[in-house]
């Protein structure tokens, strides 16, 4: 189980090295939206809890989906991504 934990943990450290990255060639950073606090309180609150992780899964599901809505109107998912939080904030 130990081992498993530290997995996590490390896969979870490499998402958040890649979405900060991400974001700050778009010229945001981590931190910048309201949601991203919330994440990382989750992630907190369900650090010694894997079965409460389920959430990814869902967030895989809701990834596949977006990109595949953006592709069928022709529309950059990054760009839209942020075009809505920014209307919906």
């Amino acid at each position: 189980m130990m081992i498993k934990l530290k997995t996590a943990k490390r896969r979870k450290a490499c998402i958040l090295i890649l979405l900060r990255q991400s974001l700050r060639d778009m010229g945001y950073d981590y931190g910048d939206f309201p949601a991203h606090n919330e994440l990382w309180q989750m992630a907190v609150t369900t650090a010694d809890d894997l079965m409460a992780r389920n959430e990814i899964g869902h967030i895989n599901a809701g990834t596949r989906w977006f990109r595949y809505q953006c592709e069928r109107e022709q529309l950059d998912p990054d760009k839209m991504f942020f075009t809505l939080i920014k209307k919906n904030t």
